[in-house]
Formats: structure tokens, sequence, C-alpha cells
């Protein structure tokens, strides 16, 4: 029986091994079809579980008896793969952080959830955090008395859509910079899009904040590649400092993202070896809700600049009652326009 139990012990470790390798080697070439993209996308909580499995092979080697070469083998193989996991999430590019040596804005964003039970708890966390600007995404704009617009009286800028207007971007910017040349609107491939220019005190720095559909199966395989050509005209349309950031619903590593840089020239401010989703297991019945690991989610709350701009930190932070983290970002202009 004892030796039954192992040898099936055994089986599913293999299958773990061999199913989480397999992850690793799609995100070398998420390119190369569609399907890969979306298996990369599992890269982190991937490279995490072959580092456990490697562990307790490791561990189950020394202790145990051997009584099958099988272990060893799995463990070697789980240690190479999780060594090539973590390679492919530490050489995505992103931007190195830089000494603030200028006054400094903080930026903070948050896909705050439509089902979010507790949507005060993000005004709270705003007012906490005290940003210069933050970006709401998946903010139902029909549903009275979530608090935001209380955040007037320190953030008395703000861009948003119009209840009734069709369809609806669901996305709200507030500042306390001056805003002008507002634009907030819904695509063709249905990208939800804002975007406007702020006169920060170094210069005018152009936001664009972004909400991209759901991969496949929610959505077809193209849709998400259709967004970034929609995207990528918005942003090479502006010379001068320039923020994107939102809910990209794709890793760092994937296509779309690559895909992204590649046709834009932006840098990736996020740490990708973090992730921002999901950020809680959500109630279900009487099981209360629990955080998630930061290891064993994907970073889709992004933030990418382009024009002159320094990265002094980018920091997640608590769900806020949402499925994903608040970030908050602090930045500041290498390149001011008016001195």
């Amino acid at each position: 029986m004892i030796r039954i139990i192992g040898a099936f012990s055994l089986l599913m470790v293999s299958i773990a091994v061999l199913v989480l390798s397999g992850i690793v080697i799609a995100s070398f070439m998420p390119g190369a079809h569609w399907a890969l993209d979306f298996m990369s996308q599992f890269l982190l909580p991937a490279t995490t579980g072959l580092l456990a499995l490697f562990v307790i092979l490791l561990v189950a080697t020394l202790i145990i008896p051997a009584t099958n070469r099988g272990r060893g083998f799995l463990a070697a193989l789980a240690l190479i793969f999780m060594v090539l996991g973590f390679l492919s999430i530490r050489t995505t590019p992103n931007m190195m952080l830089s000494p603030a040596t200028r006054k400094t804005f903080t930026v903070f964003q948050q896909n705050i959830w439509m089902k979010n039970p507790t949507p005060v708890a993000v005004v709270e966390e705003i007012r906490r955090t005290d940003p210069d600007i933050a970006a709401l995404i998946e903010l139902p704009i029909d549903r009275a008395g979530l608090g935001f617009d209380t955040l007037s009286d320190v953030w008395p800028y703000v861009v948003k859509d119009a209840p009734g207007r069709g369809r609806k971007a669901r996305i709200r910017l507030i500042s306390k910079f001056p805003v002008s040349n507002p634009s907030i609107y819904q695509t063709k491939s249905e990208l939800d899009l804002l975007q406007a220019d702020v006169e920060t005190p170094d210069g005018p720095l152009r936001v664009i904040v972004v909400h991209f559909t759901r991969p496949w199966p929610y959505d077809d395989p193209t849709a998400q590649m259709r967004q970034v050509e929609e995207l990528e005209a918005v942003v090479n349309a502006h010379d001068g400092p320039t923020l994107v950031m939102g809910d990209f619903n794709a890793a760092p590593w994937g296509r779309i993202v690559k895909d992204l840089r590649a046709r834009t020239g932006l840098t990736l401010a996020n740490n990708p070896m973090i992730a921002t989703w999901p950020a809680r297991v959500p109630r279900r019945g009487k099981a209360d809700t629990m955080t998630w690991p930061k290891a064993l989610g994907i970073p889709i709350d992004l933030a990418f600049t382009k024009g002159g701009i320094d990265l002094v930190s980018h920091t997640p932070i608590g769900a806020n009652g949402s499925d994903h983290r608040a970030i908050v970002i602090d930045m500041t202009l290498t390149r001011p326009t008016s001195e």
C-alpha cells in the first residue's frame, strides 16, 4: 500500500513538474502562438511552484531511502526550469530606480473591481497615500454612494465618463494639478481609454489610462492585439513625457506587452516579480476572503513611461476590497519642457 501511495505521489509530482516546465518554455516564445502566450501568463506562479517542488523532492531524496531514481531526476528538472523561469522574468526590460534629484510627484492606480464590497476602502487609501494623481479603473459610474466624488476637496481636477452616454469607459482620473485636453472613450475594439495633459510642477505630462479586455477564453485571441494597435496610435501621437497605466490583463513578459513596447518605445515601470492580481481570494459562502501570495499571481496592473521620466519607486500596496492590488508610483520629469 505504501509503495502504491509513493508511486502515485511521484506520478502526480512528475505531471506537475512537466506542466510547470511547459509554462516556462512557453514564456520564451509567447509570440509564436496565442496559446503559448496564454500559458506564459502563469510564468510567475509556475516558477514559484517549481521552486517548491524542487525543495520537496530534494528533502524527500535526502531523508527517505532512495527506492526510485526518479526523485533525483525530477528535482534536477525542477531546478533547471525554475532557474529558466526566474531568468525569463528577470530579463523582462523594466526601468531602473533613480534617486530623487528633483521634486517628485506621486501617482496612485487601482482597478477597484465592479463587485468591490467596500469601495470606501479605496477612497480611504487614496486619502492615506495622498497622491498627486490617481487613476481609478473599473469604476461603475452609475453606482451612487461610493464616496469618490468626496475626493474633489483635495483633487479638484477630474476626468470621468458621463452616465447614460452609451458605452461607458469606467475610468476616472483625479488630480491636484490642472488638467487640460481630457478625453475618455471606448474604442472600436472596446478598449477603455482616458487621456489628459497634467500640468505637474516639473512640466506637462501626458497621462493615458487604459483597461484592456480579458484574454481568451473570455474574448477571441486577437482582441487584445487589436487594442494594442489602437493604443499605439494614441501613444505615438505625443512626443513629450508620457505615463501609460492601467489594467492590461496581460503579463509584462507576454506578447501583448512585448508588442506594445516595440511599437511605442514605452518602458515598463513595474517589478515583474511582484504580482498585482489576484490580490485575494473572494469570499465564497461562509468562507472568508484571504490574501493571495504575490508570488502566485500575475502582474497585470502595469505602468509605462517614455519621454524623460525617472522612476523613484513603484510599490504595490493593499487590495482595499478589490481583487487587484493598488499601486503607488513616485516619479520625476528629467526633461521638463518649461523652466
